[in-house]
């Protein structure tokens, strides 16, 4: 005779066992990977794009976005499991940007390069500016890496003649991403 703490708590027929083992293990796969079901879910509802301001942003596959309470978009990459390092892999910030109407354009580049300057964390090795493109479609960019963070970058760029700005704080392999990004709305 077996003792009541030796028998099983529950038993069922081999083969239901084996589906609920298949559906508990989907059911866990499904969880792990969570994050690129919100990308995907975000992608199927909004397609690629995301309106601000009567601009139309390009939105990247395993990237999310949504307007924050200034009516700038902020476009977010989750990690594609919830097991990544941190809860965002990268940050695009893009909006509109304060220019005094007195300013002359180069005069406006040149207070953002110093302010840019100025504000930068101690252990920052700061390049730029950076000018790409021409007339409506030049951009003005300034860009941080950091010691000790082999792949993190921080970048900052006046498009649309210095009337909108863009942020990106991530990873130098997005930041591609985020210039093609920005080149879509000009």
């Amino acid at each position: 005779m077996r003792s009541w703490a030796t028998r099983p708590l529950f038993t069922c027929p081999p083969r239901i066992a084996r589906v609920l083992t298949v559906v508990g293990l989907v059911l866990i796969l499904s969880l792990v990977v969570t994050p690129a079901y919100a990308t995907l879910y975000w992608h199927l509802w909004h397609g690629t794009t995301i309106a601000c301001r009567g601009e139309n942003i390009f939105v990247p596959l395993r990237w999310i976005a949504n307007t924050n309470d200034n009516l700038d978009v902020s476009i977010t990459k989750l990690p594609f499991t919830v097991f990544a390092k941190s809860p965002v892999d990268g940050m695009i910030v893009v909006g509109r940007f304060y220019s005094p109407l007195n300013k002359e354009k180069e005069e406006h580049y040149k207070s953002f390069e110093k302010l840019y300057w100025n504000l930068a964390v101690a252990n920052a090795t700061i390049s730029g500016p950076i000018r790409t493109g021409t007339g409506d479609h030049e951009t003005f960019c300034m860009e941080s890496t950091y010691s000790g963070v082999s792949d993190h970058v921080d970048a900052r760029c006046l498009i649309h003649q210095g009337q909108w700005d863009a942020d990106f704080f991530g990873d130098k392999r997005d930041l591609e991403t985020f210039f093609e990004i920005i080149q879509k709305i000009n």
